[in-house]
């Protein structure tokens, strides 16, 4: 699980960096979040040892590429994407 963390920018609103209203949204974290599930071994792959390995559970190998992880966060703070959107639902409890 990946949570991004995005704010408004803090731009001058004339629009100098690209951007037509100067707005925008700045990334301001990005933190993994292993679920509970990930905690604990599965049925199975817990050993009891045959005496000759060691058993017991390992952690998965491999893991999100950069690639993905730069595009997911780019669809979070692009103009009109996902963090727009989280933030003008909760403009709605104000």
């Amino acid at each position: 699980m990946l949570a991004v963390t995005v704010g408004a920018s803090a731009g001058s609103g004339s629009g100098s960096d690209g951007d037509e209203d100067g707005g925008g949204l700045d990334l301001l974290a990005v933190r993994t979040i292993d679920p509970p599930s990930r905690m604990s071994a599965a049925a199975g792959e817990v050993g009891m040892g045959d005496g000759g390995g060691e058993g017991g559970w390992r952690a998965m190998k491999g893991g999100m590429g950069r690639a993905v992880l730069g595009r997911m966060v780019r669809m979070c703070v692009e103009r009109g994407g996902v963090g727009e959107e989280v933030l003008g639902g909760l403009e709605g409890f104000t």
